[in-house]
């Protein structure tokens, strides 16, 4: 029979080569809190004006890769839909574009499906054929609101993608991992790894 004596030590009791061990530990685990990234953006995404759809309406990857993004899966508010047009429509246009929304439901969406990478499903869906004298305008504010409905998911997934990336800087840094360590109450040999 063979006995080891090994002590054992808290973070703090660890000399400086042994912490950055134990630093390295647990940045390779599964240690950042995605749950609250995960809120923070559908949050941000509902105070930009769109409605959340699906099981997993926000989903993300942000590994400082190639395939690095964020999708989401949400509907425009009517009111988002005439504010994201009305820098690119006459008065006049917009009044009739206003009657249009109300009268055929034009709706604008957007879904995620990813595979090693983004991509984007823009739809805008007008249900029925408009009348003769107003087709000429619906095709035009039609394609109008396609443009500014994909320019508008793209600056938003950019911005989510952002302070995704500073988020995980913000947990990932020293004095955030040494908290956690410290809290959590792991425990470590001489040289930082985890007992």
């Amino acid at each position: 029979m063979r006995q080891e004596i090994v002590n054992i030590y808290q973070f703090n009791e660890l000399e400086e080569a042994a912490k950055e061990k134990a630093r390295q530990w647990y940045r390779n685990g599964d240690y950042i809190y995605t749950d609250g990234i995960t809120e923070s953006f559908e949050e941000t995404v509902r105070e930009r004006g769109l409605e959340l759809s699906g099981k997993h309406p926000v989903s993300w990857s942000l590994g400082y890769c190639q395939s690095d993004y964020v999708g989401i899966d949400a509907e425009a508010s009517v009111e988002l839909i005439h504010r994201m047009i009305e820098a690119d429509v006459s008065d006049r246009d917009m009044r009739w574009f206003k009657r249009l929304v109300d009268v055929f439901d034009i709706t604008a969406t957007t879904s995620h499906h990813h595979y090693y990478g983004q991509r984007f499903e823009v739809e805008v869906l007008a249900p029925g054929q408009y009348p003769g004298p107003i087709q000429k305008l619906a095709d035009r504010i039609h394609a109008v609101l396609e443009q500014a409905w994909e320019r508008y998911v793209r600056d938003l997934c950019h911005d989510l993608m952002k302070y995704g990336y500073a988020e995980i800087e913000y947990q990932s840094a020293d004095e955030q991992v040494d908290e956690s360590i410290i809290c959590n109450e792991y425990e470590f040999t001489e040289d930082g790894a985890r007992w």
